[in-house]
């Protein structure tokens, strides 16, 4: 996958939304005070609820999953997540390829919904979402 300014983010928030259980995000939303992780929360959960309305959302969802979901039998070791692509890309019988891609989209939803800035494609200048 792409190096970007926002993968080691979006991953780590969805780690982080694993180990607090998966919470509703409109609970978390409505509580207060709103810090930074509750922030993340809501993101992450909103990202997967509208990555299931998509089409191979749950394929997407299933990626998010098995790949950054933590998991306290193992440690975040160099390597551990393309380890876990080839893993995944052969229980779910796609290719690494679409396994990258699946992730770059919901780290890309991700960003966009955690209102964090994105470097354009186009012309090098940040990019902001609307």
């Amino acid at each position: 996958m792409k190096k970007s300014n926002f993968r080691e983010y979006s991953a780590s928030a969805f780690r982080f939304y694993s180990m607090c259980g998966c919470p509703e995000w409109r609970e978390v939303a409505s509580s207060s005070p709103r810090n930074a992780y509750m922030s993340d929360l809501v993101a992450a959960g909103k990202t997967i609820e509208q990555l299931s309305d998509e089409p191979n959302g749950g394929d997407i969802i299933n990626c998010v999953r098995e790949i950054y979901y933590f998991s306290s039998f193992e440690s975040q070791k160099k390597g551990n997540t393309s380890m876990k692509v080839r893993y995944v890309s052969t229980k779910y019988a796609m290719s690494e390829a679409t396994v990258y891609r699946y992730l770059s989209k919901a780290c890309l939803l991700f960003a966009k919904n955690r209102e964090l800035r994105i470097d354009g494609e186009e012309d090098g200048l940040p990019k902001m979402w609307g």
